[in-house]
């Protein structure tokens, strides 16, 4: 996965920590973090889950480097709800 701004010409940068990684699903939720889904094809792979990461001043930042999961997700779906 690569970080990358539509209207530069500088070249696109790998996003730390998702090399060699097998992904999954990909998702941003209301507050604009994305959230990547991490397989794991073989069991001697990282741990299957999902990985949170969040965006300032053009670099990322993980919120969480994993969110196990027993089961591989097949949708990520985000909710709005209303401040109380």
């Amino acid at each position: 996965m690569y970080r990358f701004n539509p209207t530069s010409s500088a070249t696109p940068v790998a996003v730390n920590g998702l090399q060699g990684l097998q992904l999954g699903p990909v998702s941003t939720d209301a507050g604009g973090n994305l959230w990547v889904g991490q397989q794991q094809p073989q069991p001697s792979d990282p741990a299957a889950g999902l990985m949170v990461f969040g965006f300032q001043n053009g670099a990322e930042t993980v919120l969480d480097p994993l969110i196990g999961t027993s089961l591989n997700p097949l949708n990520i779906d985000f909710v709005s709800a209303p401040n109380s």
